[in-house]
């Protein structure tokens, strides 16, 4: 190349477009938060002890600012939390149905969120 040339890059508008639009994917991965959070809950219902099932109708799953968050519980279910993790001085020995839940989908969950972030930037094109 002689100085004072000029170099030309041929594509570089689609690529720069389709990483925009590839950016803007990976910010917004609400829905794979919900699908996840959905797995995780199903899961964890499915594992809540039951005498009534009012522990496992209260799990929930709710995208939040950068995730989701399972919850359980409520003004009706005070005992989620104890069921979970156990109260010692009450005898209460922990069930653990929320953390055998994301354990036992934990490769689920890395797939999905794999997945989510592959179809985010396959779409990266060049010329």
């Amino acid at each position: 190349m002689t100085p004072g040339g000029s170099v030309r890059v041929r594509g570089a508008d689609t690529v720069a477009r389709t990483m925009r639009a590839a950016a803007d994917d990976l910010a917004d991965l609400s829905a794979t938060h919900q699908e996840v959070g959905s797995l995780v809950a199903r899961a964890a219902q499915a594992n809540a002890p039951r005498k009534t099932g009012r522990l496992s109708a209260s799990i929930r799953a709710a995208t939040v600012s950068d995730g989701v968050a399972i919850t359980a519980g409520g003004s009706l279910v005070p005992y989620a939390g104890p069921q979970e993790g156990g109260w010692r001085r009450r005898g209460i020995r922990p069930r653990l149905y929320m953390r055998r839940a994301l354990e036992a989908n934990q490769s689920r969950i890395v797939d999905t969120y794999v997945t989510a972030v592959d179809d985010a930037t396959g779409q990266i094109r060049g010329v």
